[in-house]
């Protein structure tokens, strides 16, 4: 069955465009990633994900110069290039297809993630989506889950990013992907801290931070990303507290998610029945 799209006029504008560059060069290109996933969700959309049967280094500078913008080489050994169009508005990433588009989606790390359709489509408003895992209906349901069992050993950034995901998008995190996440956590250490940073700081940029740390803990992330957080645990506190430290530092940060929140609180602070907290993927 068809799926329509809602996409901002603007960026329509530019899936458009971008879709009569590759058709014209006789490229297949395909919508993917948090692209599709936020259309789907009617999300504003600005990061623009398009895998493509080329090679975006060839075509990423071709495609700067017709939009008038800026190309970067994000990883010349992967072959994953980025272009700026003039305006700003938005953010083209190309990446090249392992396989046809079937195989590339199985390369993802969640099934949420492992979307897709023809470029062209997405243009139209119209598309057949391409979900080989079964990520539309986790996309319904509010459910993060990988795609398998070896997404967090391929990449161990990808512990981060399903809670990041989960935060962002206010979703639950499927019971068997928190066993896997927690029985990977170590691998995080592996990881660049700059690019722990990034997951970290997207996640700390959300209305739901104090939640997504609470989250990170109960995966065991919390002390490997933030080891100093893990002194404060089991430190008790004078008696008009019922926290110790750690939970006082998760408190305040809730405080300050509904200080800096244009909505009215759900609940006092600290005391949220949220469903990030459970890691449990149910709504």
């Amino acid at each position: 069955a068809l799926i329509e799209l809602r996409i901002e006029a603007p960026r329509q504008a530019l899936i458009s465009q971008l879709a009569s560059f590759f058709s014209a060069r006789g490229v297949r290109a395909y919508a993917t990633g948090g692209f599709l996933r936020d259309a789907l969700l009617a999300l504003p959309v600005r990061d623009i994900d398009i895998s493509i049967d080329g090679d975006p280094l060839v075509l990423g500078p071709e495609l700067a110069d017709v939009c008038g913008g800026h190309y970067f080489a994000l990883d010349e050994e992967k072959h994953q290039a980025r272009v700026l169009p003039a305006d700003g508005a938005a953010q083209i990433d190309l990446l090249p297809l392992h396989g046809n588009i079937e195989a590339d989606l199985g390369r993802r790390d969640y099934t949420i993630d492992a979307l897709a359709c023809r470029l062209e489509e997405a243009a139209a408003g119209r598309i057949e989506l391409i979900d080989p895992h079964r990520g539309l209906e986790d996309l319904r349901a509010g459910v993060v889950r990988a795609t398998g069992d070896g997404v967090f050993t391929e990449d161990p950034l990808r512990l981060l990013r399903g809670v990041r995901l989960a935060v962002q998008l206010d979703f639950g995190i499927e019971p068997r992907t928190a066993g896997l996440v927690r029985t990977h956590a170590a691998l995080i250490t592996a990881v660049a801290v700059e690019r722990q940073r990034d997951e970290l700081m997207r996640i700390f940029g959300t209305p739901r931070a104090g939640p997504g740390m609470r989250l990170l803990d109960e995966l065991s992330l919390l002390g490997s990303v933030l080891p100093e957080m893990e002194v404060a645990r089991g430190v008790e506190q004078p008696k008009e507290h019922h926290w110790d430290v750690l939970g006082h530092s998760f408190a305040a940060v809730d405080d300050l998610d509904m200080l800096l929140s244009e909505d009215e609180p759900a609940a006092a602070p600290g005391c949220q029945d949220d469903r990030l907290h459970r890691a449990d993927g149910h709504r």
